[in-house]
């Protein structure tokens, strides 16, 4: 004979024990995988066309300041003033073009140039609004703060392919011209 809280215990309360059957199982699996899987092919897909308009950009640049030129002529010091003429030699339009002194002491001075139809000016606030031409040549005559410079230099807005000349002392392409 079994004793009353013996069977209270076992046999009125027993709970049976039930997993997730193995089909809802799996498909749950597939669900959450599938689930996944779309979450990450959306991502890749938008990384995939940022990365390939970014390539596409840059490509593009490349291609288009390839054939760009800049070239510095007649670089002359005088009296605290530099001047010469800016040329673009390439077969397409620059802009943004720069001026910048590397001085002895490695400081630098770099100057913006802007077109002001009857001369051009420099600044040193952020981008200038000279544009050039292919085959176009300015000149330029600039106060400059002292003679420790040691290159002088002019790039544009094709960084990319450093469209960029420069006149330095060293070589004597900077002439005294007092």
């Amino acid at each position: 004979m079994t004793s009353a809280s013996s069977v209270f215990n076992h046999e009125f309360f027993r709970v049976k024990k039930k997993g997730v059957s193995p089909l809802i199982a799996t498909v749950l699996l597939i669900a959450f995988t599938i689930a996944v899987a779309g979450i990450i092919s959306v991502w890749l897909t938008q990384f995939t066309k940022q990365q390939t308009n970014l390539v596409t950009t840059q490509g593009n640049t490349q291609v288009q300041c390839g054939t760009a030129g800049i070239s510095l002529r007649n670089v002359q010091y005088c009296s605290n003033y530099i001047s010469g003429q800016i040329i673009n030699s390439g077969s397409i339009g620059i802009g943004n073009v720069t001026i910048t002194l590397l001085y002895y002491n490695a400081s630098r001075e770099s100057w913006y140039l802007q077109d002001l139809v009857t001369s051009l000016t420099k600044s040193s606030t952020c981008c200038g609004n000279l544009s050039m031409s292919p085959g176009s040549i300015y000149s330029f005559n600039f106060s400059i703060g002292g003679t420790n410079y040691d290159i002088v230099r002019v790039t544009t807005n094709c960084t990319t392919t450093r469209v960029s000349d420069e006149a330095t002392v060293e070589n004597g392409r900077i002439a005294l011209a007092c």
